[in-house]
């Protein structure tokens, strides 16, 4: 990346739909003014090529630059925050991912030569680690019902409940039709939320969301809001699922992305936040 311009950092959505600007807006004292440009001819050329094969492979993906008004040098100045420790590596991390002395449960302080890597979207331009960058908003013309049925065959989603909504009825509904709810009635990707999902809780799903963990029975937290690991991680999330009154799957899954999208993916712009 060049650092003589402010532009540098270049970040990528594959999006089946054009894109408005991104207003300017401002940080501190100083103010960045933000755009999209859409095709591959808009990223400079050291993308180009990658994305080319990408796109030779997966016509139907359409790639857009988001020029962010930051220069290189001042994202990673703003990224070392040594009061807070903000960007960590494990200790297990090759030295020269390291630089400081910091040691707080197997991780420490990242290094500018690690963080610089992981800022680079450059390094992660292939077909599996580049859905980081996808859009997170809801976008009814890809996420649709099919594709969610699709994506979660073989793990524990793929199956149909009946269970309460939030007005106490009972529903009977597939866990793909409450992740298409949650993405509608939140503006979140269905896709980021059914990944969510499985991060948190695995393909074959945890104690969090079986209903029949001791003590909390009839409680779920797709999420894991709350699970700090001070010694039963589940119990912790579910008494936080308890609190919020998430005694059904389909309010624990539709609720739990309320918090995501007013806490997290919505709380600047649909682009501030990629995964």
């Amino acid at each position: 990346m060049s650092r003589n311009i402010r532009l540098l950092l270049i970040i990528l959505a594959i999006i089946l739909l054009i894109v408005m600007l991104i207003p300017s807006y401002s940080d501190s004292a100083n103010t960045y003014y933000q755009y999209i440009k859409s095709g591959i001819n808009a990223f400079p050329a050291s993308y180009q090529g990658r994305l080319k094969e990408l796109a030779n492979k997966y016509p139907n993906w359409k790639f857009q630059a988001y020029y962010t008004g930051i220069s290189w040098d001042e994202l990673i100045e703003k990224e070392r925050d040594e009061k807070v420790y903000r960007n960590r590596v494990t200790i297990n991390a090759p030295e020269s991912w390291k630089h400081c002395k910091f040691v707080d449960d197997g991780w420490t302080c990242a290094s500018d030569a690690a963080v610089k890597y992981y800022m680079d979207p450059r390094n992660f331009l292939n077909e599996t680690q580049i859905f980081q960058f996808v859009e997170t908003s809801y976008n009814e013309k890809v996420q649709t019902l099919s594709a969610i049925q699709e994506s979660v065959k073989g793990t524990f989603l793929d199956r149909t409940i009946t269970c309460r909504d939030f007005n106490n009825n009972m529903v009977t509904m597939s866990y793909s039709e409450m992740i298409i709810e949650a993405a509608k009635r939140n503006n979140i990707s269905a896709f980021y939320i059914k990944s969510k999902i499985i991060q948190e809780v695995g393909v074959h799903g945890s104690g969090s969301v079986t209903g029949t963990y001791p003590g909390y029975e009839g409680y779920y937290n797709f999420y894991n809001y709350g699970a700090y690991d001070d010694g039963d991680d589940i119990a912790n999330g579910l008494s936080y699922a308890k609190n919020k009154r998430w005694d059904s799957q389909y309010k624990a899954i539709v609720g739990g992305a309320e918090l995501i999208g007013t806490y997290y993916i919505n709380s600047r712009t649909k682009y501030s936040i990629f995964q």
